[in-house]
Protein backbone atom coordinates (compact mmCIF):
# COMPACT_ATOMS: atom_id res chain seq x y z
CA UNK A 1 0.00 0.00 0.00
CA UNK A 2 2.88 2.39 0.46
CA UNK A 3 4.05 2.17 -2.41
CA UNK A 4 1.14 2.82 -4.15
CA UNK A 5 0.12 5.90 -2.28
CA UNK A 6 3.90 7.25 -2.91
CA UNK A 7 3.71 6.25 -7.31
CA UNK A 8 0.73 9.12 -6.69
CA UNK A 9 2.57 11.24 -4.73
CA UNK A 10 5.39 11.79 -7.29
CA UNK A 11 2.74 12.76 -10.10
CA UNK A 12 1.09 15.83 -8.28
CA UNK A 13 2.14 19.10 -6.86
CA UNK A 14 4.42 18.82 -3.77
CA UNK A 15 3.14 22.34 -2.64
CA UNK A 16 -0.75 21.97 -3.02
CA UNK A 17 -0.75 18.63 -1.74
CA UNK A 18 1.85 18.56 0.78
CA UNK A 19 -1.09 18.33 4.09
CA UNK A 20 -2.58 15.60 2.58
CA UNK A 21 0.95 13.95 2.29
CA UNK A 22 1.47 14.59 5.74
CA UNK A 23 -1.76 13.06 6.53
CA UNK A 24 -1.47 9.74 4.61
CA UNK A 25 2.24 9.61 6.20
CA UNK A 26 1.06 10.05 9.65
CA UNK A 27 -1.51 7.47 8.86
CA UNK A 28 0.65 4.73 7.12
CA UNK A 29 3.70 4.72 10.19
CA UNK A 30 1.08 5.01 13.15
CA UNK A 31 -1.34 2.46 11.82
CA UNK A 32 1.03 -0.64 13.65
CA UNK A 33 0.12 1.28 17.27
CA UNK A 34 -3.31 2.13 16.58
CA UNK A 35 -3.63 -1.72 15.45
CA UNK A 36 -1.96 -3.01 18.74
CA UNK A 37 -4.56 -1.11 20.90
CA UNK A 38 -7.44 -2.18 18.66
CA UNK A 39 -6.35 -5.93 19.24
CA UNK A 40 -6.09 -5.30 22.95
CA UNK A 41 -9.67 -3.84 23.13
CA UNK A 42 -10.80 -6.59 21.60
CA UNK A 43 -8.75 -9.18 23.74
CA UNK A 44 -10.27 -6.97 26.77
CA UNK A 45 -13.83 -7.46 25.30
CA UNK A 46 -13.18 -10.76 24.81
CA UNK A 47 -11.94 -11.53 28.08
CA UNK A 48 -15.25 -10.20 29.55
CA UNK A 49 -17.87 -11.42 27.46
CA UNK A 50 -16.10 -14.91 28.82
CA UNK A 51 -16.32 -14.36 32.45
CA UNK A 52 -18.78 -12.28 32.48
CA UNK A 53 -21.17 -14.90 33.97
CA UNK A 54 -19.04 -15.76 37.00
CA UNK A 55 -19.09 -12.07 37.84
CA UNK A 56 -22.63 -11.78 37.90
CA UNK A 57 -22.95 -14.77 40.24
CA UNK A 58 -20.34 -12.69 42.15
CA UNK A 59 -22.25 -9.66 42.07
CA UNK A 60 -25.27 -11.41 43.38
CA UNK A 61 -23.66 -12.74 46.06
CA UNK A 62 -22.28 -9.76 47.38
CA UNK A 63 -25.28 -7.89 46.90
CA UNK A 64 -27.26 -10.42 48.83
CA UNK A 65 -24.64 -10.62 51.57
CA UNK A 66 -23.70 -7.22 52.48
CA UNK A 67 -22.07 -6.23 55.50
CA UNK A 68 -21.51 -2.89 57.48
CA UNK A 69 -18.43 -0.80 58.10
CA UNK A 70 -15.13 -2.29 60.22
CA UNK A 71 -17.42 -5.50 59.87
CA UNK A 72 -16.83 -7.39 56.74
CA UNK A 73 -15.46 -10.40 57.59
CA UNK A 74 -16.82 -12.48 55.29
CA UNK A 75 -16.44 -10.33 52.21
CA UNK A 76 -13.16 -10.05 52.78
CA UNK A 77 -12.27 -13.89 52.76
CA UNK A 78 -14.02 -13.90 49.48
CA UNK A 79 -11.83 -11.12 47.68
CA UNK A 80 -8.82 -12.60 49.28
CA UNK A 81 -10.12 -16.31 47.88
CA UNK A 82 -10.42 -14.01 44.44
CA UNK A 83 -7.08 -12.72 44.15
CA UNK A 84 -5.97 -15.72 45.42
CA UNK A 85 -6.90 -18.17 42.76
CA UNK A 86 -5.36 -15.87 40.08
CA UNK A 87 -2.29 -16.30 41.75
CA UNK A 88 -1.75 -12.97 43.96
CA UNK A 89 0.41 -12.97 46.77
CA UNK A 90 -2.28 -12.10 49.51
CA UNK A 91 -2.26 -10.32 52.80
CA UNK A 92 -5.33 -10.60 55.02
CA UNK A 93 -6.18 -8.86 58.01
CA UNK A 94 -4.49 -5.87 57.08
CA UNK A 95 -4.95 -2.74 59.36
CA UNK A 96 -8.46 -4.91 60.41
CA UNK A 97 -10.34 -6.62 57.75
CA UNK A 98 -8.23 -5.08 54.34
CA UNK A 99 -7.07 -7.43 51.71
CA UNK A 100 -3.89 -6.92 49.42
CA UNK A 101 -2.62 -8.75 46.89
CA UNK A 102 0.25 -8.53 44.90
CA UNK A 103 0.95 -9.29 41.50
CA UNK A 104 4.47 -9.16 39.71
CA UNK A 105 5.06 -9.55 36.28
CA UNK A 106 8.28 -8.59 35.70
CA UNK A 107 10.16 -5.40 35.69
CA UNK A 108 8.13 -2.16 35.36
CA UNK A 109 5.85 0.44 37.15
CA UNK A 110 3.84 -0.18 40.14
CA UNK A 111 0.33 0.38 39.93
CA UNK A 112 -2.47 0.18 42.73
CA UNK A 113 -6.09 -0.40 42.38
CA UNK A 114 -8.63 -0.13 45.42
CA UNK A 115 -11.84 -0.84 45.59
CA UNK A 116 -14.67 -0.19 49.12
CA UNK A 117 -16.43 -3.11 50.65
CA UNK A 118 -18.94 -1.92 53.34
CA UNK A 119 -22.51 -1.95 52.73
CA UNK A 120 -25.00 0.73 54.66
CA UNK A 121 -27.85 0.56 56.98
CA UNK A 122 -30.67 1.31 55.05
CA UNK A 123 -33.65 -1.36 54.04
CA UNK A 124 -33.14 -2.41 50.82
CA UNK A 125 -36.47 -1.59 48.46
CA UNK A 126 -35.18 -2.02 44.70
CA UNK A 127 -37.54 -4.60 43.76
CA UNK A 128 -34.21 -7.06 42.85
CA UNK A 129 -35.40 -11.03 43.37
CA UNK A 130 -32.01 -10.87 44.66
CA UNK A 131 -32.37 -7.83 47.34
CA UNK A 132 -30.47 -7.96 50.50
CA UNK A 133 -32.50 -9.29 53.39
CA UNK A 134 -30.18 -9.20 55.93
CA UNK A 135 -29.98 -7.93 59.52
CA UNK A 136 -27.12 -7.21 61.39
CA UNK A 137 -25.81 -5.14 65.19
CA UNK A 138 -23.93 -2.13 64.59
CA UNK A 139 -20.51 -1.67 67.10
CA UNK A 140 -23.44 -0.04 69.80
CA UNK A 141 -25.66 -3.62 69.45
CA UNK A 142 -28.47 -1.98 67.83
CA UNK A 143 -29.77 -4.83 64.91
CA UNK A 144 -30.29 -2.67 61.55
CA UNK A 145 -31.02 -3.72 57.95
CA UNK A 146 -28.04 -4.16 55.32
CA UNK A 147 -27.79 -3.03 51.99
CA UNK A 148 -25.37 -1.98 49.18
CA UNK A 149 -26.50 1.15 48.57
CA UNK A 150 -23.56 3.07 47.58
CA UNK A 151 -22.41 0.20 44.83
CA UNK A 152 -19.85 -1.19 46.34
CA UNK A 153 -20.90 -4.53 45.14
CA UNK A 154 -20.44 -3.60 41.82
CA UNK A 155 -17.07 -1.77 42.77
CA UNK A 156 -15.82 -5.22 44.33
CA UNK A 157 -17.10 -7.11 41.04
CA UNK A 158 -15.31 -4.64 38.38
CA UNK A 159 -12.28 -5.37 40.56
CA UNK A 160 -12.11 -8.50 40.73
CA UNK A 161 -12.79 -8.67 37.06
CA UNK A 162 -10.05 -6.47 36.32
CA UNK A 163 -7.74 -8.10 38.22
CA UNK A 164 -8.63 -11.47 36.01
CA UNK A 165 -8.36 -9.58 32.92
CA UNK A 166 -4.53 -8.43 33.45
CA UNK A 167 -3.55 -11.70 34.69
CA UNK A 168 -5.02 -13.45 31.52
CA UNK A 169 -3.66 -10.40 29.45
CA UNK A 170 -0.03 -10.53 30.96
CA UNK A 171 2.01 -10.45 28.04
CA UNK A 172 0.53 -6.93 27.47
CA UNK A 173 2.02 -5.36 30.21
CA UNK A 174 5.10 -5.21 32.53
CA UNK A 175 4.80 -4.43 36.21
CA UNK A 176 3.57 -4.70 39.50
CA UNK A 177 0.05 -4.76 40.03
CA UNK A 178 -1.08 -4.31 43.80
CA UNK A 179 -5.01 -4.63 44.67
CA UNK A 180 -6.36 -3.50 47.42
CA UNK A 181 -9.33 -3.58 49.45
CA UNK A 182 -9.35 -1.34 52.46
CA UNK A 183 -11.55 -1.05 55.57
CA UNK A 184 -14.01 1.66 54.89
CA UNK A 185 -12.64 5.32 54.15
CA UNK A 186 -11.32 3.83 50.94
CA UNK A 187 -11.36 7.74 49.86
CA UNK A 188 -8.75 8.16 52.01
CA UNK A 189 -6.16 7.32 49.28
CA UNK A 190 -6.41 10.20 47.49
CA UNK A 191 -4.35 11.58 50.59
CA UNK A 192 -1.11 10.04 49.36
CA UNK A 193 -0.89 12.52 46.38
CA UNK A 194 -0.41 15.27 49.36
CA UNK A 195 2.90 13.01 50.39
CA UNK A 196 6.30 14.26 49.75
CA UNK A 197 6.64 11.88 47.13
CA UNK A 198 3.36 13.01 45.04
CA UNK A 199 2.11 9.64 44.19
CA UNK A 200 -0.58 10.27 41.20
CA UNK A 201 -4.10 9.56 42.53
CA UNK A 202 -7.46 9.24 40.32
CA UNK A 203 -11.10 8.30 41.05
CA UNK A 204 -12.47 6.24 38.42
CA UNK A 205 -16.59 6.94 38.59
CA UNK A 206 -19.03 4.97 36.55
CA UNK A 207 -22.63 3.75 36.69
CA UNK A 208 -25.22 2.96 34.10
CA UNK A 209 -29.16 3.03 34.55
CA UNK A 210 -31.78 1.22 32.41
CA UNK A 211 -33.01 3.52 29.25
CA UNK A 212 -36.59 2.25 30.30
CA UNK A 213 -36.25 3.56 33.97
CA UNK A 214 -34.35 6.70 32.61
CA UNK A 215 -37.32 7.27 30.12
CA UNK A 216 -40.00 6.54 33.06
CA UNK A 217 -38.35 9.47 35.19
CA UNK A 218 -38.08 11.94 32.43
CA UNK A 219 -42.01 11.17 31.50
CA UNK A 220 -43.12 11.06 35.08
CA UNK A 221 -40.87 13.78 36.17
CA UNK A 222 -39.59 11.96 38.68
CA UNK A 223 -35.63 11.67 39.77
CA UNK A 224 -33.76 8.84 39.95
CA UNK A 225 -32.98 6.96 42.95
CA UNK A 226 -29.46 8.44 43.74
CA UNK A 227 -26.39 6.71 46.02
CA UNK A 228 -27.64 5.98 49.43
CA UNK A 229 -30.87 5.45 48.38
CA UNK A 230 -33.05 1.86 49.68
CA UNK A 231 -34.06 1.96 45.75
CA UNK A 232 -30.85 2.42 44.58
CA UNK A 233 -30.07 -0.12 41.64
CA UNK A 234 -27.91 0.11 38.94
CA UNK A 235 -28.25 -1.61 35.54
CA UNK A 236 -25.16 -3.80 37.20
CA UNK A 237 -24.50 -5.96 34.07
CA UNK A 238 -24.09 -2.71 32.13
CA UNK A 239 -21.99 -1.46 34.32
CA UNK A 240 -19.72 -4.18 35.67
CA UNK A 241 -19.04 -4.62 31.57
CA UNK A 242 -18.06 -0.77 31.11
CA UNK A 243 -16.09 -0.83 34.53
CA UNK A 244 -13.80 -3.89 33.83
CA UNK A 245 -13.18 -2.64 30.15
CA UNK A 246 -12.06 1.23 31.03
CA UNK A 247 -10.50 0.26 34.01
CA UNK A 248 -8.12 -2.72 32.34
CA UNK A 249 -7.39 -0.88 29.38
CA UNK A 250 -6.55 2.53 31.82
CA UNK A 251 -4.69 0.13 33.91
CA UNK A 252 -2.38 -1.27 30.96
CA UNK A 253 -1.66 1.90 30.09
CA UNK A 254 -0.54 3.60 33.24
CA UNK A 255 1.42 0.04 34.07
CA UNK A 256 3.34 0.19 30.12
CA UNK A 257 3.83 4.29 30.81
CA UNK A 258 1.59 5.35 28.62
Amino acid sequence: MFFEIWDFVKHINMNRYKSIILIITISIFSFPHWAQKKDLFEKISTEITDHIKSYEVLYKHLHQNPELSFMEFETSKRMAQELSTLGFDVTTNFGGNSVVGVYKNGEGNTLLLRTDMDALPILEKTGFIFASKVRAKDNTGIELPVMHACGHDVHMTVWVGVANTLVKLKNYWKGTLIMVEPTMAGEDFGNYGKIPEKVPVFMFWVGVVSHEDLVNNKKNGTDLPPLHSPKFAPDYLKTIKTGIKAMSSAAIRLLNGN
